[in-house]
């Protein structure tokens, strides 16, 4: 990183180590704080803290802890000091028996009797505040405290489930299975058990042998290290669940599908891509995923295996399938907030926060905006930021030369009293240039060098334009690209020997996974008028043609367009500028469609011309369809089709139900079909209509020129039928008394109440 005009600036990058010993609850982590100086060296201050939970028992108490390391070069430390504050920022303090400071800045919490509980102290949320010499503040992360007979049939799967008390269930360990003679399930029994990510077990293939077995399940609480079996031998029986699953990233899991039938059924697992269903052994985590019987196991669990997951199990009977949703962790952000040197940042004129809360942008900047800034995302598992320091030099600012950008992300370049400064918290940020090149006039012959310079994360990539064309492929051409140690990309692009037909307007396009920068500038080359060839522009319907003649040679007098040899414009819709752009504004096929001709004169009326073909593309237009309402009924066969009115083929067909795509498949166990009917219509059907097929169902066709989408409401007539059954009461003369009745159905049932007159037997 490099430091221009005297501005000093901190970025925060953060590694992840593992240290053995140094927490009974989990392993801590290294934020690590470099400061980019003018120095050749820079100096890093790590911070070690507490996880984001802490829990322990009355009996142990637990010790917080937070160390600072700083990593010189030839300077001083900085001085600092740490103290702990409560989550409204008041200063943590001594309570006898219950809590105290320790000499190294330590925060204790003494064993106590359960009496002495208090809530305000077990249960709460602390943060450690470093306070540095410059009295620039870093917080630490939340620390939040807590005290805290059975049958299925031969040959198919069962799943047994150790049952926890749902306010002891965050403390289980570790869950281990015996049969009624305390031999070890896992390590003696054989491959046919399997314990699920949850401590369950799996068995598989259950033999007539394995009626005679019972089974006992043990934990190990992970806080005390106390063991508890269950008081309880429990037989296998079937369960099949329909369940999401969130997994970390890097992690293994297990997704568990039992079915109970005879014959035996078979299974097959399969991944929801889009609105189809691929074959798991067909997919590309294939590698990293072994199926036994119903059980899928995927290990090295990445942010890219998230979605749907089916299982298919069939017998000679008949075929069903269970659903399992894969959720990575880190998914959703829940809360995202600013502090500043301790503080909360707030909106205001000068200071504005981005509607996402993940980029700080500050208008010219004043002298007391200098300090740490730190970005906080958190969800109920854990809590990241990220740390920034922005020091101000309001001294001699006029070495800011040439065409370079005074506002950059990342807060790493540039900055002066009263220019602007951004931070992102965001990983990514969209490239800004910060030096680029100039128009130029030169002579034919020699070499010519444009340069552009950009920052963003991930590094962007430059391309090259010449009059909105790409590059010519010609050996004169060369184009550079490299990164220096500050991060920023730099760009050339290198001519040799300069002809006139070189001449033109010249673009550099800096572009990541965040967006894209660009800019652009002439290169005049003394010669007669000449235009590059043109391939082939095309248009969309409705859109506007947009379109500019590649003119070389200098001076060029004139540039016009025609079209079957008249001079544009002809109509209110076209315009034609001085530097060769022509402009159709509501693209028609049928008007605009056809070869354009670009005409470039000098002084001396020397004349170049070029034609080049335009095409409009039109997008599908769907014919409209009939809403399916109060018209079917459970057991009926149901059929939507989508037929195109216009479009260029080819034309893609694919369907939505209530926003989500329709999965199409033998083995959906919706019993929707999609299907196909000629270039310019498709349908879905339903053959076997039930209430859970009620909903929003939208055709989506697309082509090259665009998409357009036509939505159909399909509702179900059922009759009504009890959810809950008002049943007979007895109460005693004086109480109150209340009579429960629902019912389903649609159109929604009418609930009346009669009561019966006379005796009732």
């Amino acid at each position: 990183m490099t430091c221009t005009n005297a501005v000093k600036i901190v970025q925060e990058q953060i590694t992840l180590l593992n240290l053995e010993g140094l927490s009974k609850s989990s392993d801590y982590n290294y934020p690590v704080l470099e400061t980019v100086q003018v120095s050749p060296e820079p100096r890093k201050l790590s911070i070690i803290e507490p996880p984001h939970h802490v829990e322990f028992t009355n009996d142990t108490g637990t010790i917080l802890e937070i160390f600072t390391e700083e990593i010189l070069t030839n300077e001083e430390p900085r001085s600092k000091s740490l103290d702990w504050l409560l989550v409204d920022n008041s200063p943590v303090t001594k309570l006898p028996g219950l809590r105290r400071v320790l000499g190294n800045n330590s925060l204790e919490f003494l064993p106590f009797p359960a009496e002495r509980f208090r809530h305000d102290v077990h249960t709460a949320t602390y943060r450690c505040r470093l306070r540095l010499r410059s009295h620039f503040a870093i917080l630490s992360k939340n620390i939040h405290l807590h005290v805290p007979d059975e049958y299925v049939m031969s040959g198919n799967t069962a799943i047994l489930r150790c049952l926890v008390p749902s306010h002891y269930s965050e403390r289980v360990a570790s869950t281990d299975w015996f049969t009624d003679d305390d031999i070890g399930v896992l390590p003696y029994l054989g491959p046919n058990y399997e314990r699920l990510d949850d401590g369950s077990l799996y068995i598989s293939s259950v033999s007539p042998d394995d009626r005679y077995t019972a089974f006992r399940c043990r934990i190990r609480d992970r806080i005390s290290g106390n063991t508890y079996s269950s008081k309880h031998l429990v037989r296998p029986r079937l369960v099949v669940e329909v369940r999401s699953r969130r997994v970390p990233v890097g992690h293994d899991v297990r997704l568990p599908c039992a079915a109970h039938a005879w014959p035996v059924p078979t299974y097959r697992w399969f991944r929801e891509h889009r609105d189809e269903l691929i074959p798991i052994e067909k997919s590309e985590m294939w590698p990293r995923v072994q199926v036994l019987g119903g059980l899928l196991s995927i290990r090295g669990v990445g942010t890219e295996d998230g979605g749907r997951f089916v299982c298919w199990f069939n017998n000679s009977a008949g075929s069903e399938s269970v659903h399992f949703t894969l959720i990575t962790a880190g998914y959703p952000i829940e809360v995202v907030y600013w502090i500043h040197d301790g503080k909360s940042v707030k909106d205001t004129e000068r200071i504005r926060i981005s509607e996402d809360r993940l980029r700080l942008h500050i208008k010219n900047i004043q002298i007391n905006d200098q300090g740490i800034y730190q970005c906080f995302a958190s969800n109920t598992r854990d809590q990241a930021y990220g740390i920034s320091e922005l020091l101000i030099d309001v001294s001699d600012s006029s070495r800011l030369v040439g065409n370079r950008s005074r506002r950059t992300p990342y807060a790493r370049s540039t900055h002066i009293h009263d220019a602007d400064w951004n931070f992102t918290g965001n990983r990514e940020s969209k490239p800004e240039l910060v030096y680029w090149f100039s128009e130029q006039t030169l002579q034919p012959g020699p070499s010519v060098s444009l340069k552009c310079v950009a920052m963003g994360h991930p590094p962007p990539q430059f391309s090259w334009l010449l009059d909105g064309f790409p590059i010519p492929s010609n050996s004169r051409f060369v184009v550079g690209q490299h990164v220096t140690l500050q991060d920023d990309v730099v760009s050339h692009l290198n001519i040799s020997r300069v002809t006139e037909q070189d001449g033109g307007e010249y673009a550099c396009v800096a572009s990541n996974t965040a967006g894209k920068a660009s800019h652009a500038a002439r290169v005049n080359v003394y010669g007669l008028p000449y235009i590059r060839e043109m391939s082939k522009v095309t248009a969309v319907a409705g859109s506007d043609l947009n379109i500019k003649c590649p003119v070389a040679g200098y001076p060029i007098e004139t540039i016009t367009w025609e079209r079957d040899g008249q001079t544009l414009p002809l109509n209110r819709r076209q315009k034609v500028f001085p530097n060769g752009t022509l402009i159709v504004e509501q693209t028609q096929r049928s008007e605009d469609a056809g070869t354009y001709t670009c005409q470039a004169t000098n002084r001396q009326r020397h004349v170049a011309r070029r034609e080049v073909e335009v095409q409009i593309l039109v997008q599908p237009k769907i014919l409209p369809i009939q809403p399916l309402t109060n018209l079917l009924r459970e057991g009926m066969r149901a059929a939507i089709s989508c037929q195109i009115l216009e479009g260029d083929l080819p034309i893609a067909f694919r369907w939505e139900k209530n926003g989500q795509p329709v999965t199409s498949s033998p083995y959906a166990p919706s019993g929707i079909m999609t299907r196909r009917m000629d270039e310019y219509s498709a349908s879905l059907v339903i053959e076997h209509i039930t209430s859970l097929h009620s909903g929003n169902y939208t055709c989506i066709a697309s082509n090259v020129a665009g998409s357009e989408r036509f939505t159909v409401p399909l509702t179900v007539n059922v009759p009504p039928r009890w959810r809950l059954e008002p049943g007979d009461m007895a109460v005693a003369a004086g109480q109150d008394v209340i009579l429960q009745c629902q019912a389903d159905g649609y159109p929604k049932p009418t609930i009346t109440w009669k009561k019966a007159v006379g005796k009732t037997y």
